[in-house]
């Protein structure tokens, strides 16, 4: 819904509210996030399957956090998880 949360606080009948868009990002051997990236991957796999847009041997996921980290690291790149859009307004009563 990220990029929808605006016109869904509007259709609320909320005020505009405040918006942030983030997303981590890292590099390096010891990085977590490749093994975050392998998860969600592996969380759309049946949907990338069910498209016919790659198989489990395309991806091979019980490597992908792996090869993800020995890519990046030896590129010297930086690799960055999904973003995150959170929205809030203040409740001017209280």
């Amino acid at each position: 819904m990220g990029m929808k949360l605006s016109s869904a606080f509007l259709a609320a009948g909320f005020p505009p509210p405040h918006l942030r868009y983030e997303a981590a990002i890292g590099a390096g051997s010891k990085w977590a996030g490749y093994e975050v990236l392998a998860g969600v991957v592996r969380d759309l796999l049946p949907v990338l399957q069910k498209f016919g847009i790659a198989t489990s041997e395309d991806i091979r996921i019980e490597t992908l956090a792996a090869r993800l980290r020995e890519e990046v690291t030896s590129t010297g790149g930086v690799a960055r998880l999904p973003a995150l859009v959170s929205a809030w307004i203040r409740n001017r009563e209280s």
